[in-house]
């Protein structure tokens, strides 16, 4: 039914449309963890997203008509804007690591510096 497959349609590229949404509202706070599960999401939503373009180009041929004249337009631009998103998350990723082992190296400086200062109290 061309209804349902629009309304599938439309869920997929809303939901794609959230997660890219909240992606970038997002701060440079996230984990590693986090930042897993919004490439896990983003991923999904293009696996769906590919599937009903699929489907969508499937019932173009049998009814021999374009029912969405800009859908190859519309894939190539989230296609560029998940390939930007993979980018900045690598990036944020590497950052985020980068952050983490400076706070580790600090950590275990003030420990020392902590331990130190006791040996001398006692």
């Amino acid at each position: 039914n061309c209804s349902d497959l629009n309304s599938e349609l439309q869920r997929v590229l809303t939901g794609l449309e959230n997660v890219v949404c909240c992606r970038k509202k997002s701060s440079c706070s996230l984990s590693v963890a986090e930042v897993d599960r919004h490439i896990e999401q983003l991923t999904t939503a293009s696996e769906h997203c590919d599937l009903a373009i699929k489907t969508v180009e499937e019932i173009e041929g049998v009814l021999g008509r374009d029912l969405y004249p800009n859908l190859a337009e519309e894939r190539s631009r989230w296609e560029k804007e998940l390939a930007g998103l993979r980018e900045e998350n690598e990036s944020l990723t590497a950052m985020l690591c980068s952050k983490e082992e400076e706070l580790n190296r600090t950590k275990a400086t003030m420990n020392a510096i902590r331990e130190e200062r006791d040996r001398l109290r006692r």
